[in-house]
């Protein structure tokens, strides 16, 4: 759910400022999540390369988590699961899943529980903030750890 507010607006710019700033150079932007990977894209021609890594960095480094995205998608996210736990091939590919994979996080549905408690906007920019920051800032010699 994280990875489906990147791109609905920063701390500097709406979700509609953003489509907008990229729509006007003929560019397309996203941001998505698997089970083991997390990206932000954008699609623009060479000469508008500086731009879109602007706005790009900004989707990535800024993302504003507006508490009425975040309910939308996650409305959204509870309807699409209600639809899922009703289809067939959806429960036999996480029954295979579970058995194949145990509960190695790939055995584990790649989307939520509809049972489970949402979290708050402040839980969720607070987490992507410190998984960022600790991606992003360079560790300290102490800091590491070395294999022997």
């Amino acid at each position: 759910m994280t990875a489906s507010l990147l791109d609905q607006g920063t701390t500097t710019a709406s979700a509609s400022e953003l489509n907008d700033a990229i729509d006007f150079i003929g560019g397309n932007m996203g941001a998505g999540a698997g089970s083991d990977l997390s990206y932000v894209s954008m699609l623009v021609m060479k000469d508008s390369l500086d731009r879109g890594m602007q706005v790009l960095s900004d989707m990535a480094r800024h993302p504003a988590f507006a508490q009425e995205e975040l309910a939308r998608q996650r409305q959204q996210l509870l309807s699409s699961l209600q639809v899922s736990f009703e289809d067939p091939g959806f429960l036999a590919n996480a029954v295979f899943d579970r058995l194949v994979y145990g509960f190695h996080p790939y055995g584990l549905p790649q989307t939520a529980r509809p049972t489970r408690s949402p979290r708050s906007r402040a839980t969720t920019s607070s987490r992507f903030t410190r998984n960022i920051s600790s991606r992003t800032t360079p560790s300290s010699p102490s800091s590491r750890h070395h294999a022997g």
